[in-house]
């Protein structure tokens, strides 16, 4: 299908062109609503404008005070210079900004110009309130490792003034500890309006180790240190890089990619950025060349500060999102993979915004990767290790797959990486050759939306038919794999032939148990009708891509891929009755089965009234300093599965759902329910005002 495009855009994409301008972005420290931000931008201007496209550079008021949807950006935020030295028992520099941009903090306070000393000392437990009851921290710094939201906010009223750390994060098994013993980790502050910022520095694991050992022999007393940090905030700037190509009908398809992260940052997200450029003007000039025709729809460029930046844009140009049918964002695309032990992935979007466009993205990521052959000659293979795999959020496709947002946006990352977020994510860690085959790809994907209607939407619709019963399999597996051990039970009857697998209950209703089934068979029974329910809905919105006078011929060959997917379901449901041996115990996960929560629940409807999801950051403003604190220790007890739950409680609530029954198409989804948690989060945010509570009778 893709095969003379992919042919094309084979013979225009450079690698080597890409990985110029990645080159180029990690030049500038591109931290958001930063002038090194702005820089990077401004640098990228000049080679889309060569290639043809219509370039805008758009400044969106950072100060604390303008709002995009739920966000408020906080102010810009610039820094000079910093240094931090110990001055005994020897004077030697421990940090300095002109060597790395990432041994500071970002965000962090200025000093006195002149700086300040002051004692060093090591806290054991920072995370534990505990640790900071009988200790005299008045105007003394931390050596901490851990949650800075956490740490920050129980040091500073003790009088705290900056932080160094050490930490580094694990990402088994690519990075262990002591992996990296000479690498910074990217750290950086938040500030919400009338918190005190501090200052901080970042070492090494190697440099935090031996400082660590004269701490312990100092005791209480600390060692000094002189601090010094040339910084500001002040009211500024959030900016966005769009470039459009523009189509010959106002509808669009959107390639997004944050262009933000301390310098180098290469991978993260310098490629992302790189590829995305390259991929524009690579269809820019094969059309301009004559070689592509130029396409239906528009193909617009957006490089963004991750996820704020998103929102700026879209909550100032609202007429974008009516017209643009789909969207693909790119992050960290460009590794190595023999160094950085990472796997390229096309990740899905939200199952709650009904999509094509994972489908799509994967079957050209396919092709577009199949560049070796078998031993015989009978099969393509990859050129790289790569994986579809299931939404986990993150990045701007979190943002633009939000139901309420409603753009069908699949991400290309490459993960895990065992540089991720350090100084070691350098140049050298981009393959000039990855980068061209993720260009290339996308922009395959782009020219195919961008030109789609009544034939591409029938052979995407047989192809998600046609790849349902592997996704479908894979859905019931997870299920059944991870049951809690077996007891006997007796076999189950047979369900009845056609429709629903489980007949009106339906999977957006409440999670009741059929008093004839076995209860792991109900909960595959459940399984499979939420997947059906959600491939009829992926197949469905496959209309946005027609013509006018289309939609006739659509509906009926939309009826029949629709049946051949009920078929599917039904036969799933029937070839694991036959192999399952044994019924288990429902399982319940964290405290869901709480009588008081779990009737709670019941009661409460989530009704968002703004779009989008919502910055945790941006909730706790609105909490006092002991709620907010007391909130994010409560989090770092359930943080297992807090990233996984927030996104997804947003997504399902629609107004109309109750929280139970919201909790349980998430847990349809991931496995995962803790009520305790939902609770309490969406409380949070409904004080915030990002949310309603309302109480059904």
């Amino acid at each position: 299908m893709f095969g003379n495009l992919l042919t094309h855009l084979r013979h225009e994409v450079s690698g080597y062109r890409a990985w110029d301008v990645m080159l180029e972005i990690t030049r500038h420290h591109r931290i958001q609503a930063s002038p090194g931000f702005r820089q990077a931008a401004v640098a990228l201007v000049p080679r889309l404008e060569e290639a043809g496209l219509r370039v805008e550079l758009l400044s969106f008021p950072a100060d604390g005070q303008h709002r995009y949807w739920t966000h408020c950006p906080g102010p810009e935020w610039q820094c000079e210079d910093a240094e931090l030295t110990l001055l005994a028992p020897e004077r030697r520099r421990l940090a300095r900004w002109e060597e790395h941009r990432l041994s500071l903090i970002q965000r962090s306070a200025p000093t006195p110009p002149e700086g300040v000393e002051c004692p060093l000392v090591l806290l054991s437990n920072p995370e534990d309130p505990a640790s900071y009851r009988d200790a005299d921290l008045q105007g003394k710094a931390l050596m901490v490792d851990g949650d800075l939201q956490i740490i920050r906010r129980l040091a500073a009223p003790r009088g705290v003034i900056g932080v160094v750390t050490d930490g580094m994060r694990e990402f088994p098994p690519v990075r262990r500890s002591g992996d990296l013993p000479d690498a910074l980790q990217y750290t950086s502050f938040w500030w919400n309006p009338g918190e005190e910022p501090m200052w901080g520095f970042v070492l090494s694991p190697r440099a935090g180790q031996e400082l660590r050992r004269l701490l312990r022999d100092a005791g209480l007393a600390g060692l000094p240190v002189h601090s010094r940090v040339r910084s500001r905030f002040y009211p500024g700037s959030m900016d966005v890089l769009t470039a459009l190509l523009p189509g010959s009908s106002p509808e669009e398809v959107m390639v997004v990619a944050h262009l933000c992260h301390p310098q180098p940052s290469a991978n993260d997200n310098a490629s992302g950025s790189a590829a995305a450029v390259e991929a524009l003007i690579s269809i820019a000039t094969l059309i301009s060349r004559g070689i592509l025709a130029r396409p239906r729809r528009g193909i617009r460029l957006l490089l963004v500060p991750e996820i704020n930046g998103t929102t700026c844009y879209l909550a100032s140009h609202p007429e974008v999102l009516g017209r643009t049918v789909a969207a693909v964002n790119l992050d960290m695309v460009g590794e190595r993979q023999d160094l950085c032990g990472s796997t390229l992935q096309v990740e899905a979007g939200p199952l709650a915004t009904p999509s094509f466009a994972s489908d799509l993205l994967a079957l050209i990521m396919r092709e577009a990767l199949a560049e070796g052959i078998n031993w015989a000659g009978t099969a393509p293979l990859p050129a790289l290790r790569w994986a579809e795999t299931p939404f986990s959020g993150g990045s701007d496709h979190y943002l633009l797959g939000d139901p309420t947002v409603g753009v069908p946006c699949p991400m290309i990352i490459q993960w895990p990486d065992r540089f991720y977020h350090t100084s070691e994510d350098t140049p050298d860690k981009v393959d000039p050759g990855v980068l061209a085959r993720v260009a290339a790809a996308t922009a395959a994907y782009a020219l195919f939306l961008a030109e789609a209607h009544l034939p591409q939407a029938t052979w995407l619709a047989g192809e998600m038919v046609a790849r349902f019963p592997a996704l479908l399999h894979e859905a019931v597996k997870q299920v059944v794999e991870t049951r809690p051990s077996p007891v006997p039970a007796p076999a189950p009857e047979p369900a009845p032939a056609g429709g629903s697998t489980t007949g009106e209950r339906g999977t957006a209703g409440r999670a009741g148990v059929a008093a004839e089934a076995a209860p792991l068979e109900d909960r595959v029974r459940e399984v499979i009708d939420f997947r059906l329910e959600r491939r009829l809905a992926d197949l469905a919105s496959l209309r946005k891509l027609l013509c006018a006078g289309e939609e006739q011929r659509w509906e009926a060959w939309l009826a029949s891929v629709e049946e051949e997917c009920r078929s599917v379901a039904q036969r799933e449901l029937a070839r694991t009755r036959a192999v399952l041996p044994v019924a288990y115990p429902t399982r319940s996960t964290g405290d869901a089965g709480l009588p008081a929560p779990a009737a709670e629940a019941d009661r409460l409807v989530p009704h968002r009234p703004l779009p989008g999801p919502v910055d945790l950051r941006d909730a706790l403003a609105a909490l006092s300093p002991d709620e907010a604190l007391s909130f994010l220790l409560f989090r770092h007890q359930h943080r297992k599965q807090a990233g996984l739950l927030e996104p997804r409680l947003l997504y399902w609530s629609d107004g109309r759902r109750t929280l139970a029954e919201v909790e349980h198409l998430v847990e349809l989804e991931t496995g995962v329910r803790d009520t305790p948690y939902a609770l309490r989060y969406l409380k949070l945010l409904a004080r915030a005002g990002f949310l309603e509570l309302r109480v059904r009778n």
